[in-house]
């Protein structure tokens, strides 16, 4: 039987120290009013007094500095899982600011390093291991083996299967899961989405950096509308045409889940083209890097000495 202790802060609750998993090796953790990034090898430390806003957005996560003037910065991360949990604990735990604080530069407070390049480090989140992938890799290096073991002129024909249709056949599984888990978000506002005309209110502001390369900038404009049920809300998407605030655009958004938003397209066509690749190029590259695995351990066993 389980007892609840009470919370160790006089009533409010000890914060949590919560962890977010995002793609293309960033992670993110808050610990002791600190959210620490990382992303790929450096590792920003951002104190709450310097965050404006943490927002969650549909399969990521936003940390928005405040900005003295400009564009506010800001730090993504793309999750997987608890990226609503995140934003609730960060967001509780960020101090009440008067107007002469918010108007500072938030980013000047964000203290970054260049990580070594070991992982072994006391401040570097330990990675999940990508176990399927490193199966396959291990389980093709294994099928060189009887490919080579294969007697006179079939040994070629078998080791030529064999390098060809296990990578033939991984990428195209790959292709289709990443296909398929495409779809949903563009077929629900292909079938249902709504879309409005919005403005542009404001631009931030992401800075990518790898070691000790010069940092990247990417902008972002966010968008204000207001849906069909009367309620003001803001989309935040990659400015590739240069709006300048006041711009204005057209967004689609989906009335039963409304933080799946686009900018308006053909989603439609997107969803056609991307069933029609899956049907026509992908499957078929399955059946055949199958047939040619297969054929390729058939050859090796059949006329093995």
């Amino acid at each position: 039987m389980s007892e609840e202790k009470p919370p160790k802060d006089g009533g409010n609750g000890a914060t949590a120290e919560i962890v977010l998993r995002g793609s293309r090796g960033r992670s993110a953790r808050f610990v002791d009013g600190w959210v620490v990034i990382e992303q790929r090898d450096v590792v920003h430390r951002i104190p709450v007094a310097a965050i404006d806003r943490v927002v969650a957005g549909s399969g990521r996560v936003e940390v928005v500095l405040r900005a003295a003037s400009g564009p506010a910065r800001i730090h993504r991360i793309r999750h997987r899982g608890s990226g609503e949990a995140f934003v609730r604990v960060v967001t509780k735990a960020l101090p009440v600011l008067d107007a002469a604080e918010r108007a500072g530069d938030g980013g000047a407070l964000v203290e970054s390093a260049v990580l070594a390049k070991s992982s072994g480090g006391p401040g570097r989140l330990l990675r999940p291991v990508n176990s399927p992938l490193k199966v396959f890799g291990w389980l093709y290096l294994a099928g060189f083996g009887p490919a080579f073991s294969t007697p006179g002129h079939r040994m070629a024909g078998s080791l030529l299967l064999w390098v060809f249709g296990p990578p033939c056949l991984g990428l195209a599984v790959l292709g289709v899961v990443g296909a398929v888990r495409s779809l949903p978000k563009p077929w629900a506002l292909h079938r249902r989405g709504i879309t409005v005309v919005a403005t542009v209110t404001g631009h931030e502001r992401e800075v990518d950096q790898v070691g000790d390369e010069a940092p990247s900038n990417r902008y972002y404009a966010i968008y204000e509308f207001v849906d069909a049920d009367g309620v003001t809300r803001t989309h935040t998407a990659r400015d590739q045409e240069g709006l300048v605030s006041g711009g204005r655009g057209e967004i689609c958004y989906d009335p039963a889940d409304p933080a799946v938003i686009r900018r308006a397209a053909n989603f439609g066509a997107r969803v056609y083209w991307s069933v029609a690749g899956i049907v026509l190029i992908l499957l078929p590259m399955v059946l055949v890097g199958l047939a040619m695995s297969v054929g390729a351990m058939v050859i090796a066993y059949r006329f093995a000495e």
